[in-house]
């Protein structure tokens, strides 16, 4: 997520160049893992330190994306939240940023109120998981039923045909939806969440999160907290040609790496690729 594998900017460059697309920066809040604060605090000095949510462990970075999501409803339970992982690679932003903007127009027509980007590429997605959905009465959105996770290459080719579409983890929706999810999730551990967004907020600081802020939550409500169906109920906008990449496999940056070696574009060692997770979280 930390280095290029075409161009000059980083995934995360990238990701953040993707945000100020959507909204103003002081609008944008970024999750992060406080174990690679060398490589990224340099790219985000345009963010305010309140925006930051940093993990202090790996296993309280399943709870900052809540905890980014948790104040917004306070203003307003229509504002529309925009979530973009920045751990992906995409060829052809343009169909995207099209996509996306697609998303918030149809969202007032959504009675889940939660719209997520599948992508459907020609070329055969690799080690990536892929939503198994189903077209609904409007023909333009699908009904996301679950998520297959990774499947091998056979079963993900006989989902594709069957009109499964690649997982983006790009999400719009309304805040009140997200915070909705939160609270029914684990009942408290919202307001928990909250309480550490308003004292960062206050002090005009970074927002620390572990997992003894929170007293305990079970393993099982915190993967609830990565907004999957059928948990969080949501439907499917397809984007076709994107080129996406989800980057879940050392195979999957190994041929995305071998593409721009041969067209002359990589500038990064394959084994520069970091692969940790750091998505982040905009407020429209």
């Amino acid at each position: 997520m930390y280095s290029s594998l075409g161009g000059s900017d980083t995934l995360l460059q990238a990701a953040l160049q993707r945000a100020a697309r959507i909204a103003p920066s002081t609008q944008v809040m970024v999750t992060l893992q406080e174990d690679h604060r060398q490589a990224w605090e340099p790219a985000l000095w345009f963010i305010r330190p309140e925006h930051r949510v940093i993990a202090t462990s790996r296993e309280a970075s399943l709870l900052t994306g809540a905890a980014s999501i948790v104040a917004i409803p306070k203003q307003s339970p229509s504002n529309i939240v925009t979530l973009l992982p920045a751990r992906c690679h995409i060829r052809h932003e343009a169909c995207v940023a099209s996509g996306i903007d697609r998303a918030c127009a149809l969202l007032p027509h959504v009675s889940e109120g939660m719209l997520t980007l599948g992508m459907r590429d020609v070329e055969d997605a690799l080690d990536e998981d892929y939503l198994i959905a189903d077209w609904g009465p409007d023909d333009v959105t699908l009904e996301v039923l679950g998520v297959a996770h990774r499947p091998t290459v056979w079963v993900a080719h006989h989902l594709k045909l069957a009109g499964a579409v690649v997982a983006s983890g790009i999400m719009v929706g309304y805040a009140g939806v997200f915070a909705a999810h939160i609270t029914e999730m684990w009942p408290g551990l919202a307001q928990r969440l909250d309480h550490l967004c308003t004292a960062a907020a206050g002090a005009n600081t970074e927002c620390e999160v572990s997992l003894e802020h929170v007293g305990h939550v079970p393993r099982s409500a915190l993967r609830a907290l990565t907004w999957s169906a059928p948990l969080l109920r949501q439907r499917a906008l397809c984007v076709l040609g994107s080129g996406w990449s989800g980057l879940n496999s050392p195979r999957s940056i190994e041929r995305l790496a071998r593409h721009y070696r041969l067209s002359g574009l990589s500038r990064t060692p394959i084994s520069q690729i970091s692969t940790s997770i750091a998505p982040s979280a905009h407020r429209v």
